[in-house]
């Protein structure tokens, strides 16, 4: 429904501050550009669309009645959507205001579209309004500050320029409208053959975006997934260790070939000198550490000391491969990451994550504490048995001796601003989260990973990140998998392009890899269904 039509683009390419005073283009002649919008210095406050009837004699400045159609606040809802409104008769207005509005979050001041979806009807009525009168159209701020307006009479060739402002370099909306449906067809079809009890999914192509939920969060309550229900993420959570790592490094904090002992002299090994263990080698699976054995979640621990007291809980631990030598695909090495990260921080390692991340990225709703999650916005786990019935699984997987590795709770809405991150080399909101720098570090290659695939396809491990070369793209993803959830993250950034999938259903038949792997070759136009068939489902175990 969001996508049926793809009307109105207002494309912005250039940030000025909203202190300046607003500009009022017109459409006559010309399309409408980034230059001529000033944008909130807020980029989550949402905008409104207002799209106004009025005769042509009514002459009060717009300055004085902006107020008062700001003043009839904004749908609920955090996603694009569209919604007419009769707000009432305004002296001089031949007929009732029309407000064309929509809430949205901004995911990349750099490059983003605003995109309002009109129907057949809905541009029917727009063009029947405009022909007996003139129209204003006012993007705004919730408080009533002038983003961008334009004023007058929408003839055909007007309309026709508003309706197709600024594609530039964005896909043509016919384009994105094949790829969402299609997208969404494959998700709807591995819903409805896998018996998972819900999936919520995001994809980013160029300046478009969609997120979605099927299903249901928790199957005794029968709550609809949407794309704000919060899901167990498991090794997600690993990249976003990464990221924390770079940031710290780019803060002086540390270095990437720092042995661990210079943060955690309480950390030791045998099999190898401690001190020949680094923070790089953590980062890419190479430090010799081994997997965790147990996480013990039938006794979470909730107190800031857990994660410390895990890690001097290894001392004297066997390395099973010297350090730096090759992949060993390890959680224990990233809880000692995340120990570092909140030595390094003198911060818990949650309010680190929360600071140095979640809250410029602005996903306010994603967390590494379980405390902190709306017990009606969570998805409870499940495992999928041969006939298709659901069973609970206990106990919940979470304590915070092993958050850096497996307890991001987050989105579809909010994980959208993570690939944002990722495909915008490391800006966001206009402003350098992460260096372009750090983020070619953690997508190089630093050594191959096996991959088992009838299709030729090459791996490899990167900084946080795993890539895979299919076809000749690149393609950097991670994925997770506890007893009941599973969750993967895909992205191209050659292309613009991500996937994010998540869902509270496990067993045989949840091959999420294998959908995140078809759905980037819808995206990139290519038919990547031999490789999804034969992506292994669930591939780190955590």
């Amino acid at each position: 429904m969001r996508f049926r039509k793809l009307a109105l683009f207002v494309l912005i390419s250039t940030i000025s501050t909203l202190g300046q005073a607003p500009l009022m283009p017109t459409l006559e002649g010309k399309t409408l550009s980034g230059k001529d919008i000033v944008l909130p210095s807020d980029a989550h406050q949402p905008l409104i669309l207002y799209v106004v009837a009025f005769n042509s004699d009514y002459n009060r400045q717009s300055s004085d009645w902006v107020g008062e159609i700001a003043a009839a606040r904004p749908m609920g809802g955090r996603l694009i959507s569209y919604q007419i409104l009769t707000i009432g008769s305004v002296p001089g207005f031949v007929q009732p205001m029309i407000r064309f509005g929509m809430k949205m979050r901004i995911p990349s001041k750099q490059h983003s579209t605003f995109v309002l979806l009109f129907d057949d009807k809905q541009q029917e009525q727009l063009r029947d309004l405009s022909k007996n009168n003139d129209l204003l159209v006012v993007l705004a701020t919730n408080d009533g500050n002038i983003v961008w307006q334009d004023h007058g009479r929408f003839d055909q060739k007007k309309l026709a320029l508003l309706e197709d402002a600024i594609q530039g370099e964005s896909v043509k909306s016919s384009q994105w409208s094949h790829i969402a449906a299609a997208s969404d067809a494959e998700v709807k079809s591995f819903f409805d053959q896998t018996g998972v009890p819900g999936i919520s999914y995001g994809l980013v192509y160029r300046d478009h975006f969609v997120t979605k939920g099927y299903g249901v969060r928790d199957v005794s309550t029968r709550d609809k997934v949407t794309s704000r229900t919060l899901f167990h993420l498991a090794s997600v959570s690993k990249p976003f260790v990464a990221v924390a790592v770079m940031r710290l490094m780019e803060s002086g904090r540390l270095r990437l070939d720092d042995p661990v002992t210079d943060y955690l002299p309480y950390f030791s090994v045998t099999g190898a000198p401690s001190s020949e263990i680094t923070l790089q080698q953590l980062l890419a699976h190479t430090s010799g550490l081994p997997d965790v054995e147990s996480y013990d979640w039938q006794h979470p621990q909730f107190d800031a000391g857990a994660l410390e007291r895990y890690v001097r809980s290894i001392a004297g631990v066997k390395l099973i491969s010297e350090p730096g030598v090759q992949t060993n695909y390890s959680n224990m090495g990233y809880e000692v990451l995340g120990d570092v990260i909140a030595k390094a921080s003198r911060k818990t390692f949650e309010l680190c994550m929360r600071e140095s991340i979640l809250d410029p990225l602005g996903m306010q709703e994603s967390t590494f504490l379980l405390p902190d999650v709306p017990k009606e916005m969570l998805a409870q786990p499940y495992m999928i048995d041969a006939g298709g019935h659901a069973t609970l699984q206990t106990p919940f997987p979470y304590t915070r001796s092993h958050a850096p590795s497996s307890t991001l709770y987050s989105n579809t809405d909010e994980m959208v601003l993570w690939l944002q991150l990722h495909l915008h080399d490391g800006k966001a909101d206009h402003s350098q989260l992460v260096t372009d720098k750090s983020m070619k570090m953690m997508l190089a290659p630093v050594v191959p990973r096996s991959v088992q695939t009838t299709q030729p396809v090459v791996a490899f491990q990167g900084l946080g990140w795993s890539g895979l070369v299919i076809d000749g793209v690149t393609v950097y993803g991670h994925g997770g998998h506890d007893n009941g959830f599973r969750a993967i993250v895909l992205f191209v950034p050659s292309a613009q392009a991500g996937v994010v999938l998540m869902t509270n259903g496990d067993g045989p038949k949840v091959n999420l890899d294998g959908l995140a792997i078809k759905l980037t070759g819808i995206l990139l136009g290519r038919d990547w269904s031999q490789i999804a068939q034969d992506a292994a489902s669930g591939n780190d175990g955590h």
